[in-house]
């Protein structure tokens, strides 16, 4: 492909990302982490990086001072400044920070795809993060899931770079998208234990890497230096040094690592003391487990509801809400490996061992299972590998076209709430949130969408407390009583006569009805 092609065609899928981006951002109501997430960029630009609140700031991280520089901006300029709006116009322009961090997403996804496979098969790649509803219902909030994907496989691909490189560029590059990562979601804390293991195989797997000779143990020093210090940095080197012993953690996990290490009870920890209690907070929290105010409402998925993980929660969650498209890419591609047409250790092993860590521990170690949300980095690293199926596809025109097409389509149906999406395999809207639970279609992002829809529709009201007559709306989670407050327990005798943005319950409640109540 020709380049001046390429970069058009490229550049017309990130105008298409941006334009989708600035429409939906307005039209999205606040969701449930938002305040929590710019009170602590605002305290952060105030240079307060400490965590106050031990269950609201327990995931909050640097990076979202991003999101507080516009209003921080706007006090600069007027310094008087107060507003009553309780952070929603801040919220909102903060939004337009995470749109633009999460292009680069695509930026990476473009790169590496096109690296491995081509030109043509980058585009492909891109294509489908453009048009990915997972990713781009997060990338316009004050949230760091997006910011999750971005760090995920920006530093898988320096890692690749680096495996087959050697050179000190990519140490450093490296060095600093792992330490980045840090800062933007705790959960990247596993990237450390990945990308350890998989340097582990490549250095005894492959001796001829330059990476493997003798300044192996400096460039092994050199990432922990600058490990450490973007670390420090990034939270202002706030009680950094700090001893073990001078912790009072929550959870019952750091407790026993607090406990095993008594012997270095006194020596200075080069971290700082937020990114540790941020880690301690979110162990704790998920210890707690779900169904818990402090935590989150219960676990549901498959009609069933509990407070501990279930082990196949995010295979069943991704199965229904990934287009049903690159399902079948993802078949292909497997197929493909199995038949050894693509597969290469070297390329190929790297996302596919981060997918599988992230599915595996999501799955079987982890109690708060809130939405996919929390595998979204997976995304990216998949839609590097579907480009190894780009060529074939588009070579097959009409078969290219449906696929392009349905992607399209079934990606402006949900358009702008995108959080609720689920694909055709399921078909009938009204009855997803008895597979996928509420966590998997609603975030509070729907709130705008549904007085529009009330607007319309004046005999509809929100459901009340007591039992009435009329057409009602409630949210699905408070039908399925994820959070046991027993509320609206009249209501639930009833069965929902249809779905209204794609996460609200719609009730048609007659006299007869509440005669026959029990």
């Amino acid at each position: 492909m020709h380049q001046r092609k390429y970069l058009i065609i490229a550049c017309l899928l990130f105008l298409a990302y941006f334009i989708n981006g600035i429409i939906a951002i307005p039209r999205l109501s606040i969701t449930y982490d938002e305040g929590d997430n710019l009170s602590y960029g605002i305290r952060f630009v105030k240079k307060h990086p400490e965590k106050v609140k031990p269950f609201d700031d327990a995931s909050t991280m640097p990076m979202l001072a991003f999101n507080a520089l516009p209003r921080a901006i706007e006090q600069l300029q007027n310094p008087d400044l107060k507003k009553n709006d309780d952070g929603f116009s801040d919220i909102i322009s903060g939004r337009y920070f995470t749109l633009f961090l999460s292009a680069f997403i695509g930026l990476f996804i473009l790169r590496w795809s096109s690296e491995l496979y081509g030109k043509a098969a980058g585009l492909f790649s891109l294509f489908l993060f453009v048009f990915c509803p997972n990713i781009n219902a997060n990338a316009v909030l004050v949230t760091t899931d997006a910011l999750s994907c971005l760090f995920t496989v920006g530093t898988a691909y320096y890692f690749w770079k680096l495996m087959h490189r050697g050179s000190w560029k990519y140490v450093l590059l490296f060095s600093i998208s792992i330490a980045l990562a840090q800062l933007a979601k705790q959960s990247l804390t596993h990237l450390l234990i990945i990308f350890f293991f998989l340097a582990s195989i490549f250095i005894v797997k492959n001796r001829k890497l330059p990476m493997f000779n003798r300044d192996l143990l400096f460039k092994s020093l050199s990432f922990i230096f600058i490990f450490l210090l973007v670390i420090n940095a990034g939270f202002l080197f706030h009680k950094s040094g700090q001893s073990l012993s001078n912790y009072h953690f929550r959870s019952a996990f750091f407790q026993r690592v607090q406990n095993s290490l008594s012997f270095a009870g006194s020596i200075p920890m080069p971290l700082p003391e937020p990114y540790v209690t941020g880690l301690d907070l979110t162990k704790n929290m998920d210890e707690m487990g779900a169904g818990r105010p402090e935590t989150s409402g219960n676990n549901y998925i498959l009609g069933q509801s509990q407070t501990k993980g279930f082990w196949y929660y995010y295979f069943v969650s991704l199965f229904f809400k990934t287009p049903i498209s690159v399902i079948l890419l993802v078949f292909i591609l497997a197929w493909m490996f199995w038949r050894k047409k693509t597969w290469n250790n070297n390329n190929e092993l790297i996302p596919v061992f981060c997918i599988g860590y992230f599915m595996i521990y999501f799955d079987f170690f982890y109690n708060s299972q809130v939405g996919i949300r929390h595998v979204i980095m997976i995304f990216p690293l998949l839609y590097v590998l579907l480009g190894g199926v780009a060529n074939w596809l588009l070579s097959k025109k009409t078969i290219a076209a449906v696929f392009i097409s349905y992607s399209i389509i079934t990606f402006y149906v949900f358009f702008p709430n995108l959080y609720a999406y689920s694909n055709e395999l399921l078909p009938n809207k009204k009855d997803v949130y008895r597979v996928l639970g509420n966590a998997n279609i609603d975030y509070g992002q729907a709130y705008f969408l549904l007085q529009r829809y009330i607007a319309k529709h004046p005999e509809v009201k929100l459901a009340p407390d007591d039992p009435a007559t009329g057409k009602f709306v409630l949210i699905a989670g408070e039908y399925l009583d994820i959070n046991n407050t027993g509320k609206y327990k009249w209501l639930r005798q009833f069965e929902p006569i249809k779905e209204v943005e794609y996460c609200y319950l719609l009730f048609d409640i007659s006299e007869d009805d509440i005669k026959n109540l029990k």
